[in-house]
């Protein structure tokens, strides 16, 4: 936890009446001085029967704050601990999110488990419609059904794997906890399982500068941990632009020198891929809806946005990967 984020208290306490039968719940923060400690401990008073630590993780000197607080956090688990269960704090688990996520490590080849998250905005303005359709768009790298990438706001695995993969050494001086793992997973040929049904909600309100920094932030750190991803997306949204941008701007300049057949095809080009990628966006926020039961108007109108906006979102997606291509520093919760 790191300070006091949209609807923290709601996503906190339903972490402590999961229907789950036997579990414990770590609260970690940088200091005893966050906002988000305040928070804690009222939920704590609230649910006396829930086993719950806070522990303070102090600050970091040689890798990322939420590296630092989750190796402290997992460096004090108990033996007897089976499976470990990361989540951040904007995620809203369902009732029976820790039971379904935990379940596939029954499975003989399944060593870890990982979902995602569905944004919901607070409030339908263009910087959250903008980020929602692009963080819906990001699903796709990672719920692949051969080989899944952890995300770090809702997966589980093994204290046993944990251990034998040594994630917690591998995160030493690092910035991405997730990706991390994700590597170690890769190189030790553990199986990591995507679970649709452990979706959580996430809410978000950004302007436009809070935006662009989120954005920027997840490129730059894909740029570092996962660089072949990065670099087929960067070539993979360059094309796009191309292919979308130039077929206009040369419809444009042949239709005025009177080519109107050729006019008429790279016009015709252009359309087609903003059709396209209508059409995904359609099957996407389909599947979206199995993942979140309560629809709101807010998300219908990121439905629309998403069917719709494809020229903005692209370019707006494509300058948010350029961005990581400088630069050695981000601005994380501060």
């Amino acid at each position: 936890c790191k300070g006091v984020e949209f609807s923290l208290a709601d996503n906190l306490r339903r972490l402590l009446v999961q229907d789950y039968e036997d579990y414990e719940v770590h609260f970690v923060v940088e200091s005893a001085a966050d906002l988000a400690c305040s928070v804690i401990r009222k939920l704590i008073a609230e649910k006396p029967k829930v086993a719950v630590q806070l522990i303070v993780a102090g600050r970091a000197t040689n890798c990322g704050q939420k590296i630092h607080n989750l190796s402290v956090a997992t460096g004090r688990l108990d033996e007897t601990v089976k499976t470990v269960v990361f989540v951040d704090s904007d995620a809203a688990p369902e009732r029976d999110w820790l039971t379904r996520l935990v379940a596939p490590l029954s499975k003989c080849n399944v060593n870890a488990v990982t979902s995602y998250r569905w944004f919901v905005p607070r409030r339908a303005t263009l910087t959250n419609l903008i980020l929602c359709s692009i963080n819906a768009t990001a699903m796709g790298l990672v719920c692949s059904r051969r080989q899944a990438v952890l995300w770090g706001g809702s997966w589980a695995i093994s204290q046993n794997a944990f251990s034998q993969s040594d994630v917690r050494l591998s995160w030493q001086g690092c910035l991405s906890d997730d990706l991390i793992a994700s590597q170690r997973m890769d190189r030790m040929r553990l199986n990591v399982k995507f679970e649709p049904q452990c979706v959580v909600t996430s809410s978000v309100d950004y302007d436009g500068p809070a935006m662009w920094e989120f954005l920027r932030r997840q490129c730059f750190v894909g740029r570092w941990y996962r660089t072949r991803t990065w670099l087929l997306s960067l070539a993979f949204t360059t094309v796009s632009m191309t292919t979308f941008w130039g077929g206009l701007i040369l419809a444009l300049i042949l239709s005025i020198s009177g080519f109107s057949i050729a006019a008429g095809s790279s016009l015709a080009a252009a359309c087609s891929l903003w059709a396209m990628a209508s059409v995904r966006a359609i099957w996407r926020h389909d599947a979206g809806r199995l993942f979140v039961e309560k629809q709101t108007a807010e998300l219908e109108r990121v439905r629309l946005f998403d069917i719709c906006a494809y020229p903005l979102v692209l370019t707006v997606c494509w300058l948010g990967i350029l961005s990581a291509t400088v630069g050695r520093s981000v601005w994380w919760r501060g």
